[in-house]
């Protein structure tokens, strides 16, 4: 098991850092690529949970919000008075009950419709965050790189840690295999990793008493985000989102992590920097 999720790393890694540092383009379709690989594993995962989301409907509306949100980061969103998102979210909500109205089969409608949204705003809305993030100014690539390098940090050591030294169990009814001693190890490595890595990308920018504070709530968040997916998954009854990345599971298992803590970062940098 080991081995895949090395050699998985060994490509993905520097793939996610190119992507990062060439940004515009390469990074959009970087975080395009997670979120559509993502939003289809989710609503796989609910057909197998014997839900009936509308799974093309949801991709696509999916990524329409997400580009939404993306272009509210830009000057395009001026020319839309920034009522871009509003309007999609607007058009979403009419669309998906437009259709359950043309379905004319009332039973099952409300589920139908409750996980179609699901998938449509949690994941792009989290992910949104990560293109977000690279448009602050003036240090929105250095605080991508910071959180990526975090994340993996964190994961790894809660990975390693939980394999190693974990007995007691952190939600066994939700995620088995994840215990407290990973989880501490995720908190410890994240808070001791965070000033290092704002000292080479953000030292005129991150103090280390702020940088530790914000390892140590990434990693909290981190393995809540974690969890959040394990829930979907344990609905349905199955281990990985998707056997896509040999080693680590589906796209969302991988990327989990970013479900609340891409957000976290953001609103931080917006609301205290």
């Amino acid at each position: 098991m080991i081995l895949p999720r090395i050699l998985t790393a060994v490509i993905g890694i520097p793939l996610v850092i190119l992507s990062v540092y060439w940004g515009g383009v390469p990074y959009f379709i970087l975080v395009s690529g997670i979120l559509l690989f993502s939003l289809r594993e989710f609503f796989l995962i609910s057909k197998k949970a014997s839900y009936n989301p509308h799974t093309v409907l949801g991709i696509i509306l999916g990524y329409l919000f997400f580009v939404s949100i993306f272009l509210s980061s830009t000057s395009f969103s001026q020319k839309a008075d920034h009522q871009l998102v509003p309007m999609v979210i607007t058009v979403i909500l009419f669309v998906v009950i437009l259709i359950e109205i043309f379905k004319k089969t009332p039973q099952k409608a409300i589920e139908r419709i409750g996980i179609t949204f699901l998938g449509i705003f949690f994941i792009p809305w989290a992910f949104a965050h990560l293109a977000r993030i690279y448009y602050l100014k003036p240090y929105g690539m250095e605080l991508v790189y910071f959180l990526f390098l975090v994340i993996w940090v964190l994961d790894t050591a809660a990975y390693f840690f939980g394999i190693k030294l974990g007995k007691r169990k952190l939600a066994e009814s939700i995620s088995p295999k994840k215990s407290t001693e990973g989880f501490l190890a995720a908190i410890i490595s994240a808070s001791v990793v965070s000033p290092i890595l704002s000292g080479f990308f953000l030292k005129s920018y991150l103090g280390v008493v702020e940088s530790v504070l914000l390892g140590f709530f990434i990693a909290i968040f981190g393995q809540f985000s974690d969890l959040a997916e394990s829930l979907i998954k344990r609905d349905a009854n199955i281990k990985d989102s998707d056997i896509l990345l040999p080693g680590h599971g589906g796209m969302l298992d991988r990327f989990d992590s970013f479900l609340f803590t891409a957000p976290l970062l953001y609103y931080y940098i917006v609301f205290f920097k």
